[in-house]
């Protein structure tokens, strides 16, 4: 039949063994934070890190407004004096500060003077050996000078008013000092010199000639030209390479001398039917001649030939020859041109010596004296310029 209702549950029987542990469920919701715990103690630093990369520059903020100024500082101590002295230069090591050398108006400027002349514009002055003007160039003008309107360097002194020197340790043959003028109109001077004793000095150490001139090869009318008397104490002569060995010798002949100035002038001619010649001259020998002498030499057999007619105008006459004969003549006259007629005292032969020669010797060496008896070296000394000097070339 039918299933009669449930009775009442027995009691609880004793505990089974535990079976095996069945799956982990899921988990279940999360429950409520619990209150927080007190903090613990800090724990120590750890190692720095790698600086990161620097970040990009912020603009530039406003300025802000100008803070007030602050105190005045203490005055310093006095600067250096300067020169009393007016128009003077003032030079200073850093400390004093004193006069210098060098005078300065606007105008002139003057080194080691005050008191330069109105028309320099600039000027210089030294004692003893020093330079009051020293000029060293390498390879350029160690002193240049140039004036549109007359002089481009000017010197005056007690001995050498302007002195040039080269030492010739670089290049030969160079010169100490030059001069070049060529003009349009073609009068220049090259150099110039006026002297109390001589206007210009030369010379030769252990070269050629202490003075030379040169035509520029024919260029120019005379190689040395005198504009009065020309003297000399030695030998005079023309030199030129030798004809017959001109590479290896040179020829020499000398002047004939004489105690007056004599002309000469020869020729030849044949005598006409009567043994008789006339020997015609130009009209400029009368004019520059007096005191004629005849030299007559006959050129084959004849009788003796003489003067028959002597100088007139322009001729004089032979005659007493062989006709048909050549004979060879030599007039000789006396200067007599209008510079020898307004300087007869210029025809004396035996000279008294007076004034600074009066006493001293034209070569003093010949007759057993020394230099300082010598009439032509008045005043010459051998002295070392500073500055200048060949053997000191570090003065340069």
């Amino acid at each position: 039949g039918a299933d009669g209702a449930q009775g009442p549950a027995g009691p609880a029987g004793a505990d089974g063994v535990d079976g095996a542990d069945g799956a982990q469920g899921p988990a279940g919701p999360a429950g409520a934070d619990g209150v927080d715990g007190a903090d613990g103690a800090q724990g120590p630093a750890g190692p720095a890190g790698a600086d990161g990369q620097d970040g990009v520059d912020g603009q530039d903020g406003a300025q802000g407004p100008a803070g007030a100024d602050g105190q005045d500082g203490a005055q310093g101590p006095a600067g250096p004096v300067g020169c009393a002295t007016a128009n003077i230069v003032v030079k200073s090591n850093g400390t004093t500060a004193v006069c210098s050398q060098i005078f300065d108006d606007g105008i002139r400027v003057a080194v080691a003077s005050t008191t330069p002349a109105a028309d320099n514009i600039f000027s210089s002055y030294a004692t003893g050996l020093n330079l009051a003007v020293s000029g060293y160039g390498v390879d350029a003008l160690g002193t240049y000078g140039v004036s549109t309107g007359w002089i481009g360097s000017y010197g005056i002194g007690a001995e050498v008013g302007v002195y040039g020197a080269y030492d010739g340790v670089v290049i030969a043959d160079n010169n100490g000092v030059e001069g070049f003028s060529y003009p349009a109109a073609i009068w220049g001077i090259g150099v110039e010199g006026t002297g109390g004793w001589y206007g210009v000095r030369g010379e030769a150490i252990d070269g050629f000639a202490g003075v030379y001139g040169s035509d520029n090869v024919g260029g120019a009318t005379y190689a040395v030209y005198a504009n009065g008397d020309f003297g000399g104490n030695g030998l005079k002569y023309f030199v030129i390479d030798h004809p017959l060995d001109p590479e290896n010798k040179t020829l020499k002949h000398f002047n004939t001398e004489s105690d007056e100035p004599l002309l000469f002038y020869r020729g030849k001619i044949n005598l006409d039917e009567n043994g008789e010649a006339v020997i015609e001259l130009p009209a400029y020998v009368a004019a520059v001649n007096r005191d004629f002498t005849y030299n007559v030499t006959p050129m084959g057999p004849t009788s003796q030939v003489y003067v028959s007619k002597e100088f007139n105008g322009n001729s004089f006459a032979v005659a007493g020859g062989t006709p048909g004969v050549k004979i060879s003549w030599m007039l000789t006259g006396t200067r007599n041109d209008e510079y020898v007629k307004q300087n007869p005292e210029k025809l004396e032969v035996e000279v008294e010596k007076t004034g600074k020669i009066a006493g001293k010797y034209l070569r003093p060496e010949l007759y057993g004296a020394d230099q300082s008896k010598s009439a032509l070296e008045h005043g010459k000394e051998n002295k070392t310029i500073k500055g200048l000097s060949k053997s000191d070339s570090s003065n340069k």
